[in-house]
């Protein structure tokens, strides 16, 4: 029970309480629950919560916005289609084509994608020296969703 008797259903909140404090020997479980075929030693695994990988690497890197697009296009071109057909499973929300699809010719919707990719948090990552495990904590299982947002990290 929470405060006040109150239970805190936020997702960030869901996510430290289960997530942050792992003991090192729980790390490596989790890997191998995911799949992880190495057994890496407690010490190769690091997990990180609200991490922002894509905008701290284009920075890091000096990443052209226009690079950014060009990669997402080729790696996740049919991710609003994908993520429609749970529509009858959820309560998504109608996707705006512009956080997902971008004509060549339209550089303020580039910068937008590109803003979107740069900003996209994920809630946790677990890396070992083979493999790096992304995950999206929700406190429900409703996947319901503003569709005026990029939903990269929703997959």
């Amino acid at each position: 029970m929470g405060i006040l008797g109150i239970n805190n259903r936020t997702e960030n909140w869901k996510t430290v309480q289960h997530f942050h404090g792992l003991s090192d020997a729980a790390k490596v479980r989790l890997v191998r629950y995911l799949g992880g075929a190495e057994r890496p030693a407690a010490e190769e695994v690091s997990l990180e919560l609200f991490w922002r990988g894509m905008r701290d690497y284009a920075y890091e890197h000096k990443v052209k916005d226009d690079d950014l697009v060009k990669t997402y296009e080729r790696h996740f071109r049919c991710l609003s289609e994908k993520i429609s057909e749970f529509k009858g499973k959820s309560n998504f929300a109608k996707l705006q084509p512009r956080n997902y699809k971008v004509p060549v010719s339209d550089s303020d919707l580039k910068k937008t994608l590109a803003n979107n990719l740069k900003n996209t948090e994920v809630d946790i990552v677990l890396e070992t020296p083979d493999r790096i495990f992304i995950g999206e904590a929700k406190y429900e299982s409703d996947l319901g969703t503003n569709g005026k947002l990029v939903l990269v990290h929703q997959l």
